[in-house]
């Protein structure tokens, strides 16, 4: 004899059955969820190495940006001194863009400190350390254009992006691509205008042109 489950008179909400099986999905999404962040704690304290403008003296102001991501292969110190922009375009970024932020502590300005979560697609991966000074005090556009002063940089020892919190500090032996210790603290380097030879080329174009016809 089969038996068929029934709803109690006067109820319209979903069987036990059903409650149970959304729970469960639901709690398994949780998991699946929870299994699909890392977290890698950007670690400062009064005294250590902090940023400063590309004059080596002013400290980065409080609310400036930074961000940790990695390259799909390592970058040239000549494109991140003389090609940012065109390397920005390459960089794939990691965190929520919460916590990455300069802030002061104590006396000691121009540090960087938080807690950055992001996707396990990063798992195995170099981490980069790029700081910015930007004209509009957010966070860089997407063609860098409000982007003045930075500096990019690595661990010399290794930094990977792991399952278990790494953690990552201007006091740790740096690998710089732009940007330099000077006096103990990080010093952004200025981002290049267009250069003369660059727009050499453009007056030059209608005469190559010219010698082709």
């Amino acid at each position: 004899m089969h038996h068929q489950l029934t709803q109690c008179p006067g109820h319209s909400g979903p069987s036990r059955t059903s409650f149970l099986a959304a729970a469960s999905i639901a709690l398994l999404l949780g998991v699946s969820g929870a299994q699909a962040a890392i977290t890698v704690t950007v670690s400062a304290a009064p005294g250590e190495p902090a940023f400063h403008l590309a004059d080596g003296i002013t400290p980065l102001p409080d609310g400036m940006h930074f961000q940790l991501g990695s390259f799909a292969s390592i970058p040239s110190a000549i494109d991140a001194q003389d090609n940012p922009a065109e390397l920005f375009a390459l960089w794939q970024v990691f965190s929520d863009g919460i916590d990455d932020v300069i802030v002061t502590i104590g006396e000691d300005s121009g540090l960087a400190l938080g807690d950055l979560d992001g996707d396990d697609s990063f798992l195995g991966q170099t981490i980069y350390w790029w700081a910015f000074n930007t004209s509009d005090g957010l966070a860089p556009a997407a063609d860098f254009s409000n982007v003045t002063e930075h500096a990019l940089f690595t661990g010399a020892d290794g930094w990977t992006f792991s399952a278990l919190p790494p953690v990552v500090s201007t006091s740790d032996n740096l690998t710089f691509f732009a940007g330099e210790i000077s006096g103990g603290n990080v010093t952004l380097t200025a981002v290049p205008e267009p250069t003369l030879p660059m727009l050499s080329l453009f007056a030059l174009a209608p005469l190559a042109l010219r010698r082709r016809r």
